[in-house]
């Protein structure tokens, strides 16, 4: 048995060993407990959250994929050139000792293009992997009990992406686009592979996904706040956001990026902050006339409705 620290009431909880913490829920407030430890990718410098048992060499950032470990690796530039030099020497070597001075052209000649190719930095995730990822990190860390169908994770995986746009925290998911339907925002991605649950609720997946830190601390902020109201309330929701409706009404294939970046900007990065006026009941907002409550920023509004 060890002890683990809630971060939310700061008292102690006994976890067997070999669980992974961030799968067990705080013995005293019933909050999803932390994972302990934090490594910087090499590569890309994104910060992972990894569990008190894994060997970061054999796990794979989350922002590049690239295996975390405590040793620099070349830039991109300078790997290109190593593994070139090291196909040439190598593919003329072997070709000296199997056909001379012959073997030796076309071993270099082989060995440089083999070489340059394994040398190239690994392609940047294709926009199905990135919708993949994020949904299964929404399904992982999904805070309240309603079930979250296909149509909710649209929405959900929506307000992420844009807040995250505001926040310049957008790296992990920056490949991702919404078109305007009819019930919401939809990514295509995601469509393709929930589509056929239709409304019944979506599973829990085996792996849950890491982010670095700063997405992490931020979209949790963001579940906290728009996974609370049900489902219709989170519809009407997305529906009046400003990106959304002007794509819809001018029937654009894409509600665009840099809008969807400046309406969250604008809500969430300019000041105090006001609830989302759909997303709980109207004693919280202005009735004849009575001003709404205001929070210092997206993280206190979610830290109030966390309690």
């Amino acid at each position: 048995m060890r002890t683990i620290l809630c971060e939310h009431c700061d008292r102690e909880t006994s976890l067997p060993d070999g669980h992974r913490p961030e799968n067990h829920g705080c013995g005293h407030c019933g909050r999803r407990l932390p994972a302990d430890r934090e490594v910087t990718c090499p590569h890309c410098d994104a910060l992972n959250a990894i569990t008190w048992h894994a060997d970061p060499a054999k796990t794979g950032c989350g922002a590049c994929g690239y295996a975390l470990g405590t040793i620099q690796p070349p830039s991109a530039v300078r790997k290109d050139e190593t593994g070139t030099a090291v196909g040439l020497v190598s593919g003329a070597a072997l070709g000296a000792r199997l056909g001379g001075v012959p073997g030796a052209l076309v071993g270099g000649i082989l060995g440089l293009l083999v070489g340059s190719e394994l040398g190239r930095p690994p392609p940047p995730p294709t926009p199905e992997k990135q919708a993949r990822r994020l949904a299964d990190w929404l399904l992982g860390w999904y805070p309240y009990q309603e079930p979250v169908t296909h149509q909710r994770l649209q929405t959900l995986a929506f307000y992420c992406h844009g807040i995250a746009l505001a926040y310049d925290l957008g790296k992990p998911f920056d490949r991702l686009q919404f078109e305007p339907w009819e019930g919401g925002p939809i990514c295509r991605p995601l469509w393709e592979r929930f589509h056929q649950a239709g409304g019944q609720p979506l599973s829990r997946p085996s792996a849950v996904p890491t982010l670095p830190d700063p997405q992490t601390a931020l979209l949790m902020d963001v579940l906290t706040v728009y996974g609370l109201p049900d489902g219709w309330r989170l519809q009407q929701q997305v529906k009046s956001e400003r990106p959304y409706r002007v794509a819809w009404s001018e029937r654009r294939a894409t509600i665009a990026l840099d809008a969807t970046k400046a309406h969250f900007a604008r809500l969430y990065c300019q000041g105090p902050v006001e609830a989302p006026s759909w997303l709980f009941d109207g004693g919280s907002f202005a009735v004849d006339g009575i001003p709404r409550q205001r929070y210092r920023d997206l993280e206190a509004l979610a830290g109030a409705l966390r309690g």
